[in-house]
């Protein structure tokens, strides 16, 4: 493959939204290869672990130890990209800007994105539902799986500019 290829396909597009010359932010930045793209200085890290911390810090990235469902940036961004963990955590709920949800990652989109300003932009990789055991559900099983994850479309589509959204 060629970048041309790459481009058409849309696999390097959270990369590219990346390159540009403006602050960053990645609230679960893990190992930061989301921010690879970003000039240092200009890249907002914030990660639970501290080994991942430390090596963030390392790349030059402006560096937080955090909970992302509760992290504001000390810098307002003008992009987003995060691929946060997914799933449910025994009990765990969260309330984010009126929205309940007992997901982490939707928690943790909904809690970034509260930093992103009017004219910024984000890439959220976040996990799909349905297809959990690799085959497609029957549609009354994909109804109740999609039923959890219409707060958090609603609250992304009601409260944002949603230029594009697909699913792999």
């Amino acid at each position: 493959r060629n970048l041309g290829s790459l481009l058409e396909h849309g696999l390097v597009s959270p990369l590219l939204l990346a390159a540009q010359d403006s602050i960053v932010y990645d609230s679960s930045a893990g190992n930061g290869m989301l921010l690879m793209g970003a000039v240092p200085e200009n890249g907002i890290a914030n990660e639970l672990n501290p080994d991942r911390v430390a090596a963030l810090k390392s790349l030059g990235h402006r560096t937080t130890q955090g909970d992302a469902t509760e992290h504001v940036p000390e810098r307002t961004p003008d992009r987003i990209i995060i691929n946060p963990p997914f799933g449910k955590l025994d009990g765990k709920t969260w309330v984010i800007d009126g929205t309940k949800t007992d997901l982490i990652d939707h928690a943790i989109v909904m809690k970034t994105l509260s930093a992103l300003p009017e004219d910024g932009k984000a890439v959220l990789i976040i996990a799909a539902k349905g297809f959990e055991q690799g085959a497609p559900k029957d549609d009354l099983r994909r109804g109740e799986s999609y039923r959890n994850e219409r707060t958090l479309y609603d609250h992304v589509y009601d409260g944002y500019n949603v230029t594009d959204h697909f699913s792999i």
